[in-house]
């Protein structure tokens, strides 16, 4: 599998593509190159993706099979790298956190349960909205 990790040094990038490098995946990240260490293996590519030209450009023309982003701040990025990457990956994984989701979550919850609204803090308003970027650029199956 050819997979893209935007990011890719910290937490759960980092442990994405570190995982898939052991099955035998063919990694790529893309990621400023300021923090963090490049995972050993992986083919590393340097952007800000906040510059949506720096992140086109580090993208070139490549497809992947899958892509997975774990970005936790402004939805902008988040929606402008999916709509960069429509059409490219085979599918698109956008790793959030339950904060975007009401509280108390229903036992059994998936993604179809109810969300927090905008006012709800920082940290969960951008979540929810990232989300809701990457489902507009990739509605899935069906």
């Amino acid at each position: 599998m050819r997979l893209l990790v935007l990011g890719g040094t910290h937490h759960v990038g980092r442990a994405v593509a570190e995982v898939a490098l052991a099955r035998g995946d063919e990694v790529t990240t893309i990621n400023r190159g300021q923090t963090g260490t490049d995972v050993p293996g992986a083919r590393v590519r340097r952007a800000d993706r906040t510059d949506q030209a720096q992140l086109r450009s580090a993208l070139g023309d490549d497809s992947w099979d899958a892509v997975i982003d774990t970005w936790s701040r402004a939805p902008r990025v988040v929606s402008e790298s999916a709509a960069l990457l429509s059409g490219r990956a085979g599918h698109h994984g956008y790793v959030s956190s339950r904060s975007v989701y009401t509280w108390p979550i229903p036992a059994g919850g998936d993604e179809s349960a109810p969300v927090v609204a905008g006012d709800a803090g920082a940290a969960a308003s951008w979540r929810c909205s990232s989300t809701s970027a990457v489902h507009r650029s990739w509605p899935g199956p069906g």
